[in-house]
């Protein structure tokens, strides 16, 4: 789930700040912070020396990694699972199956829990992503049986919505696209600073949030509605988002378009208004274009001027190589990835780079004022506020093209497992900054365009 939703839940829940904006502790808290510098734990304290197993790599969620090792391994089937995971995460859902779904039974009957919730969990998925939804809810209901102890609490938040939407919607028919080219739709910047535009509901306009990191289609309910939806009988409560029970539906919507694309059968998962709204800003999300129908629709570019472009163009051979992962679109940096490892969420307002990034760019900072933060949404940042510097200016290469971003927030100590796995988040405020950017969902390459040439 990617940072719109928890940070509105968390507002009308808790009336937290957004999760996306970082909290300055007061002038005379960041005066008890003598000598930041010695006190600062960096990323490579923290995560001491770095293992390169394939089974490191895919806990690691590495899969650049992951990639380039199974590349010198060539094909020995014996790399058949950790190939499997990749494909998944290359949105080669069929292939993913191809390889996984043999290896099931024998992972089972074999005892290793471990690799079998993985196979699992990617089978689920790839199951979802290729309209098989009786498959997929038969994964995440033995997931529950034989692996259960062994899925992590990040996972166990990740697969709640699935594991209770896809029984809903067993018996629905499978998704299908329209799509005679490639075409142009306008956006409009909603209040929250994110990105809107216009999709129709059986011909009726609604107005939806781009975020391509998304891993559901999600709407509100006073839309539904109006629509004349057909809602699950079954309320379905979910806890994981917030920590307090918010209650949703299952639904699937006949007829969706957006620009000269016409989606047949878009399962989705319906809110109640209140959790799709910002009460400070007075915005009310009416839904959420995510990844599974993005993806479908080829190459995905957002320009400066304020257009999505959706193009049937032949696949990018050019580009930095990006993957999915759940609620994250991840983008390698540098050549051949040795510039890290970096998420690019359109929908979070601000960016955040991690003491990852940190502690490989010491020399930057030296000078830098550090401040002392919390970050809402962080249970150990709000115990103990995690020093950070405010970069006004830092450099990355994506694809072979340099980019210059300013005023990105950088933590120089260790704030979760979450939040320093890659070197940072890149949110709205630095890809605005950009001519435009694009993601090729066939070749998995990322795009960036400066204002100083192409």
């Amino acid at each position: 789930m990617t940072a719109v939703l928890p940070l509105l839940l968390a507002t009308v829940l808790s009336a937290a700040g957004p999760q996306t904006s970082m909290q300055t502790q007061s002038n005379s808290a960041k005066k008890t912070a003598q000598t930041p510098q010695a006190q600062v734990v960096t990323g490579a304290s923290a995560f001491g020396k770095q293992k390169t197993s394939l089974e490191q790599l895919t806990l690691d969620h590495n899969w650049l990694a992951l990639q380039q090792a199974l590349g010198k391994h060539g094909t020995d089937a014996g790399d058949a699972f950790y190939r499997g995971l990749l494909e998944n995460h290359r949105d080669h859902f069929k292939r993913s199956i191809a390889l996984l779904e043999p290896l099931v039974p024998g992972l089972a009957a074999g005892g290793d829990r471990m690799k079998e919730k993985q196979a699992r969990l990617t089978l689920a998925d790839d199951y979802f992503r290729t309209f098989q939804y009786k498959k997929a809810a038969a994964e995440y209901a033995a997931l529950a049986k034989c692996c259960e102890k062994q899925l992590t609490a990040q996972e166990k938040s990740e697969v709640e919505i699935p594991a209770k939407l896809l029984p809903e919607l067993e018996s629905a028919p499978a998704q299908t696209l329209d799509l005679t080219g490639s075409f142009t739709v306008p956006t409009e910047v909603n209040p929250l600073g994110l990105t809107d535009l216009t999709v129709w509901m059986d011909g009726y306009p609604t107005r939806w949030l781009f975020d391509p990191a998304e891993n559901f289609t999600m709407i509100a309910r006073s839309k539904a509605e109006l629509v004349g939806l057909k809602l699950s009988k079954e309320t379905l409560t979910i806890s994981s988002i917030t920590g307090q029970p918010i209650y949703v539906h299952a639904t699937v919507i006949p007829k969706l378009k957006i620009g000269d694309a016409v989606f047949h059968n878009v399962p989705a998962v319906v809110y109640d208004d209140l959790d799709l709204y910002d009460k400070a800003r007075q915005y009310q999300i009416e839904g959420v274009l995510g990844q599974p129908l993005l993806a479908l629709l080829g190459q995905v570019t957002a320009e400066e001027s304020g257009n999505l472009t959706f193009s049937e163009a032949p696949p990018l051979q050019e580009g930095a190589p990006f993957f999915t992962d759940e609620d994250q679109l991840i983008v390698a940096a540098g050549k051949d990835g040795s510039g890290g490892l970096y998420t690019v969420n359109p929908a979070a307002t601000s960016s955040l780079f991690s003491s990852r990034f940190y502690d490989t760019h010491l020399a930057q900072f030296t000078h830098l004022r550090m401040d002392l933060v919390k970050l809402p949404g962080n249970k150990l940042s709000q115990e103990i506020p995690i020093p950070a510097y405010h970069a006004e200016t830092l450099h990355l290469t994506f694809g072979g093209v340099p980019i210059t971003l300013h005023d990105i927030e950088v933590l120089a100590q260790p704030a979760g497992a979450e939040e320093d796995r890659f070197y940072g988040m890149l949110g709205d405020d630095a890809l605005s900054q950009l001519k435009s950017y694009t993601f090729d969902f066939r070749s998995m390459k990322f795009i960036v365009r400066t204002h100083f040439g192409d």
